[in-house]
């Protein structure tokens, strides 16, 4: 479905971009809430743009069990026909709060983003709108005996391209006069913002390469497009090198690794992590061939996803396009033994009784399997995985997974988490490494690289390629 998406959105670019218009601009298909409209600034800019940040507006949206819930609707507008490369935006969105009625501070809010029409690539539309949702929570009654006053206080958003400036706007106007947008994207400009440099030093992802799309379509000469054949084939080429290319990511960074991602489940702090590989054999093993849920999991994942650093690109094999996804992890816990679910499971399982009250459950059918996680590294990087396999060494230590106890002692160095090559490549680990880690609703998951591939992924992504979106909480 990914690919059709691709040569579609592809077929665009090639044959005439702008005038096969085939979604409504967001503008102009939302109907217009009632929300209050954001005064623009240009940030001091000057001379032609590619980009335009058009009035950002903002929807409430009551709910009794948070203290301020809105969504930030951010439409963005290309300024030139030629083509957009999306992989050289950067927009930043920071909320503040005030605590107390006196410190202004970035907000401790669960904050989520999408595209009104996904993929965001100004095709066959001038202009694209980013929606992002705030939603500050009540105290929690633990916090009930002494409370902070924190309420809702602003934003920012920044709007870059290929480093530069294009837009910038501020809610109230005076944070935009207290932390000024930097005209050009550099890890200093970072120092400007509260809380110093090193937290917000977010300028871009890693690893994200910057290179501008093709612009015309050579045949099999090096021409033009002569005939269906040369289209054909050209399509093909260019919606693999796309498929390679596509950064749908959206990054969370957080100001404290204390206060982490929210959600009912807790960290598992300081976990020995080591890596394991589908189809991979490691010095004296057997090839990793098949899970405990799968017999055939490489053939089910498209190949073996070789970890060598030199046989990968944009977190995947460069042989093959996985059909599962490439950001997968094993825990040392399985529900299922031989065809039966395990009588404890149904205990300790804490999602246990919310995925059989919905239907569709059956006898011996594992509701671990593609559960997801976040894992966190010790430089305070986060990425999400899904749950595909168990292990190191064993399969029946619940204590650890969904109690208190750590990993027990192995010959990995007491490792409780492997992770596959993505997952190690996204956090910069090495094959062994420690982490923290934590269960998180597909609902909680935002959008990245884990959001690509595989048919097993249990959410829905902003498909296509996007622009990188740094939603700054904590």
């Amino acid at each position: 479905m990914l690919a059709v998406i691709l040569l579609l959105a592809l077929g665009g670019l090639v044959i005439n971009r702008g005038t096969d218009r085939r979604r409504a601009s967001p503008a102009q298909a939302r109907p217009a809430p009632e929300a209050e409209e954001s005064a623009i600034s240009d940030g001091g800019l000057s001379g032609k743009r590619a980009l335009e940040l058009l009035p950002v507006t903002v929807e409430d949206m009551p709910d009794e069990n948070s203290t301020k819930r809105f969504i930030l609707h951010i439409p963005i507008k290309a300024q030139t026909k030629d083509f957009i490369d999306v992989k050289g935006i950067v927009i930043h969105v920071l909320f503040y709060d005030i605590v107390d009625g006196k410190q202004v501070l970035q907000t401790r809010a669960e904050v989520k983003s999408r595209w009104v029409t996904p993929p965001a690539d100004w095709i066959n539309v001038d202009t694209e709108e980013l929606d992002v949702e705030y939603q500050l929570s009540k105290p929690e009654a633990e916090e009930a005996t002494a409370p902070e006053d924190r309420k809702y206080y602003g934003y920012i958003v920044r709007v870059y391209y290929h480093d530069m400036l294009q837009g910038a706007v501020a809610e109230p106007e005076r944070l935009r006069e207290q932390y000024p947008p930097p005209a050009t994207l550099r890890k200093e400009s970072a120092a400007n913002e509260p809380g110093g440099g090193a937290p917000h030093d977010t300028t871009a992802a890693p690893g994200r390469a910057k290179s501008a799309a093709p612009t015309e379509t050579p045949g099999r000469g090096g021409g033009a497009v002569r005939d269906a054949a040369d289209f054909a084939s050209y399509a093909r080429k260019l919606r693999e090198r796309a498929i390679l290319h596509l950064e749908p990511e959206v990054i969370v960074p957080t100001m404290s690794r204390l206060l982490g991602i929210p959600g009912r489940y807790p960290w598992k702090t300081g976990i020995v992590t080591t890596m394991f590989a589908v189809g991979y054999a490691k010095a004296g093993e057997a090839p990793h061939k098949g899970s405990v849920w799968d017999p055939d999991w490489e053939t089910s994942y498209g190949g073996m996803d070789d970890p060598d650093p030199a046989a990968r690109r944009k977190f995947i094999p460069v042989d093959f396009i996985p059909r599962q996804n490439p950001f997968y992890i094993a825990l040392p816990y399985n529900d299922v033994d031989g065809g039966a679910t395990k009588p404890e499971a149904k205990v300790i399982i804490p999602w246990f009784k919310e995925i059989t009250a919905k239907g569709g459950w059956k006898e011996g059918q594992s509701v671990c399997r593609d559960r997801w996680l976040a894992i966190r590294s010790a430089a305070g990087k986060v990425c999400y995985a899904q749950w595909s396999d168990c292990g190191p060494f064993v399969t029946d230590h619940w204590e650890y997974v969904f109690g208190n106890e750590k990993p027990r002692p192995n010959e990995d160095g007491g490792a409780g988490l492997q992770v596959s090559p993505a997952v190690r490549d996204y956090l910069e680990l090495g094959n062994t490494d420690v982490t923290d880690w934590k269960f998180v609703e597909a609902s909680e998951v935002p959008n990245g690289p884990w959001a690509i591939h595989g048919e097993n992924k249990t959410l829905t992504p902003q498909a296509g390629h996007e622009p990188v979106i740094f939603a700054i909480t904590h």
